[in-house]
C-alpha cells in the first residue's frame, strides 16, 4: 500500500513538472504583480501630490495678484491703461528728433567724451561741438517742439505676454538725442549764449521725463542717465554762467525756474514707482507664461541652447514657479515702498530687511534668481540723481547770488534762502542733514557720497584707476568757481587752448550789465 502511494505521488509530481505547474512559481508571479501595482500607486500618489502642491501654490500666487489688483495696482498686462491722447503728447516729436539726427553725428561723437569737457574749451573741442550742432538743426528743432507740448508722454508700446520679449527700440535713439542736446548746451555756452544753453538743458530734463514713461526698469535707468547729462552739463558751464536781464545772458527768472525744477522730486518718485510696478508685472507675467509654455523657461537666463522640453519641464516645476512668483510679488512691492524713503540710508536699511540676495544662485528658485534685478543698485542710482539735482540747484543759486552781490559767492548756504533757494536742500546720501558748503577762495558744495561719511569735501578718488568723476570720489563735490584746466592727453593740440575767452563776446550792447562769478570767489 505504501509503495502504491509513493508511486502515485511520484507520478503526480512528474505530471506537474511536465505541465509547468510548479506551485513555487505562483509566489514569484504575485511578487512581480505586486511590485508593478506598488510602483503604479506610488507614481499616482506623486502625481496627486504634485497636483495638490501646484494647486496650492497657484492659489497663493493668484490670491496675491488679485489682492494687488483690488488695491488698484497694475499686475498683469490687461491692467495697463493709457489716458486718451489730448493732442499734447510730446512723444511723436521726440521720435522725430531721433529720426532727423544726421548720420555723421555718431562719427563726430565717437572718441569724444562730453564728460571730460571743461571750460575753456580747446579750439578742436569747440569746432567739434559746433559741427555736431550745425548739422543737426532739424533734430534740435524737433526737440524744441517736443518741449512745447505739455501732455503726458505716451509711447504706445504694446505690452503683451510674454512681456520679457517686448522690445524698446526708442531707448538707444533717445540717448543719441540727449547727447545732441548736451553738445548744443556746451556749444551755446562757449558762444556766450547762456540763455540758449539753459534752454537746451531744460529740454534734456523734459526728454528725461518723457523717456521715464516707457515701460520697465531699464527705461527708468536710461531716463536717469539722461537726467545725469543735464547735471553734468550744469557742473561744466555753471561756474562761468552769466546771469542778466537781457539775452544772451540767462535771465534770473530762467535760472530760478530751473532751480525749482531740479529741487522737485515728484516726477522722479513717480518714475521710480512706475518702474517697479512694471518690473513686478514682468515677473508675474513670466511666471504664467513659463507655466503655460508661451515662454521657454530656459531662455530667461539667456541660454543659447534652450531645452526642447521646456513646456514639460515648466509643468513639473510649476509649483516652484508659482512659489517664486509669490516671493517676487511680495519683495518687489516692499522694494517699491522702500523707494519712497526720504534718503538713501533709510532706503538701504529697509532693503536689508528683505534679504533679497538669499535666493540668488539657489537652484530651487531658478525663476526668482533669473528675474530679480539688483534693486539696491537701481535705487541707489535714483538717490544719486536726486542728490546731483540738488547740487546743481545750489550751484545755479550761487550764480544768482553772485549776480546780485557784485560777483561774490555766499559765505553759507543760508545766505541763498529765500532769494535763491526755498530752503537749504537735504543731502539724500545722508540721514537728516543738509548739503555741506565750504566757502573760501575756491568754494564748494558737496554731498557725503555713497559711503555716507563726511570727508570735508575730499576729492580723493575711491578707486585711483576709475577717474575723478562725481561719484568716484570720497565726497561728491561741485565747484562754484571755474577751475584751472589741464587738457587730457587725448585732446592736447598744437594750439592748446584757443585765445578766445570761455564765453565769446556778444554783439548785444546790454551785456555790460551782466555779472559772472569770478574764479577767485
Amino acid at each position: 500500500m505504501s509503495n502504491l502511494h509513493s508511486s502515485q505521488a511520484m507520478t503526480s509530481n512528474s505530471s506537474d513538472r511536465k505541465s509547468g505547474g510548479d506551485l513555487r512559481g505562483f509566489p514569484k508571479s504575485d511578487k512581480f504583480r505586486n511590485t508593478v501595482i506598488s510602483i503604479f500607486c506610488a507614481l499616482l500618489l506623486l502625481v496627486l501630490l504634485h497636483w495638490c502642491w501646484r494647486h496650492y501654490e497657484y492659489t497663493r500666487f493668484m490670491g496675491a495678484v488679485r489682492n494687488l489688483q483690488a488695491a488698484g495696482e497694475p499686475v498683469l498686462p490687461a491692467d495697463l491703461r493709457e489716458p486718451p491722447d489730448d493732442g499734447q503728447n510730446p512723444v511723436p516729436k521726440w521720435r522725430q528728433a531721433a529720426r532727423d539726427l544726421d548720420r555723421q553725428t555718431e562719427e563726430l561723437q565717437r572718441d569724444f567724451s562730453f564728460v571730460d569737457l571743461e571750460f575753456p574749451l580747446s579750439k578742436a573741442e569747440a569746432d567739434r561741438l559746433r559741427r555736431i550742432v550745425a548739422i543737426n538743426g532739424k533734430s534740435l528743432a524737433d526737440a524744441a517742439a517736443a518741449g512745447q507740448l505739455t501732455g503726458e508722454p505716451m509711447w504706445h508700446i504694446r505690452v503683451t505676454s510674454p512681456i520679457i520679449n517686448v522690445l524698446l527700440p526708442d531707448l538707444n535713439e533717445q540717448r543719441k538725442v540727449a547727447r545732441l542736446l548736451y553738445a548744443a548746451a556746451l556749444d551755446a555756452h562757449h558762444r556766450g549764449d547762456d540763455r540758449e544753453s539753459l534752454t537746451y538743458i531744460e529740454q534734456i530734463l523734459q526728454q528725461k521725463r518723457a523717456v521715464d514713461h516707457q515701460f520697465g526698469i531699464i527705461s527708468h535707468l536710461v531716463a536717469i542717465g539722461i537726467g545725469a547729462m543735464a547735471d553734468q552739463a550744469l557742473r561744466q558751464l555753471g561756474p562761468s554762467l552769466r546771469v542778466g536781464d537781457t539775452p544772451p545772458a540767462a535771465s534770473r527768472r530762467q535760472v530760478l525756474n530751473l532751480v525749482a525744477e531740479l529741487l522737485d522730486d515728484t516726477d522722479q518718485r513717480h518714475g521710480q514707482r512706475r518702474a517697479f510696478q512694471d518690473e513686478r508685472m514682468l515677473q508675474a507675467d513670466s511666471v504664467l507664461a513659463a507655466e503655460n509654455g508661451t515662454l521657454n523657461l530656459w531662455t530667461i537666463s539667456g541660454s543659447r541652447n534652450p531645452a526642447t522640453s521646456s513646456h514639460l519641464s515648466a509643468y513639473f516645476l510649476s509649483p516652484t514657479l508659482y512659489g517664486d512668483g509669490v516671493i517676487m510679488l511680495y519683495h518687489t512691492t516692499k522694494v517699491m515702498a522702500a523707494s519712497q524713503a526720504p534718503d538713501w540710508p533709510s532706503c538701504a536699511k529697509q532693503l536689508q530687511t528683505l534679504h533679497l540676495d538669499k535666493y540668488k544662485g539657489d537652484p530651487r528658485h531658478y525663476l526668482l534668481s533669473a528675474l530679480t534685478p539688483s534693486f539696491e543698485r537701481a535705487l541707489q542710482q535714483d538717490f544719486r540723481l536726486m542728490t546731483e539735482n540738488r547740487l546743481s540747484a545750489v550751484l545755479l543759486a550761487c550764480m544768482v547770488y553772485a549776480h546780485d552781490h557784485d560777483g561774490r559767492c555766499p559765505q553759507s548756504l543760508n545766505a541763498l534762502v529765500p532769494a535763491g533757494l526755498p530752503a537749504v536742500p537735504h543731502d539724500l546720501m545722508a540721514s537728516a542733514r543738509p548739503l555741506r558748503y565750504r566757502p573760501g577762495p575756491d568754494p564748494i558744495v558737496y554731498s557725503v557720497g555713497e559711503d555716507g561719511i563726511d570727508d570735508g569735501g575730499s576729492e580723493k578718488p575711491t578707486n585711483p584707476g576709475a577717474g575723478r568723476y562725481l561719484w568716484m570720489m570720497k565726497d561728491a563735490v561741485v565747484h562754484i568757481t571755474t577751475q584751472p584746466r589741464q587738457l587730457p592727453p587725448q585732446v592736447q593740440e598744437n594750439d592748446a587752448l584757443s585765445n578766445a575767452p570761455a564765453t565769446a563776446p556778444s554783439t548785444h550792447p546790454a551785456d555790460s550789465g551782466t555779472q559772472t562769478a569770478p574764479s577767485g570767489g
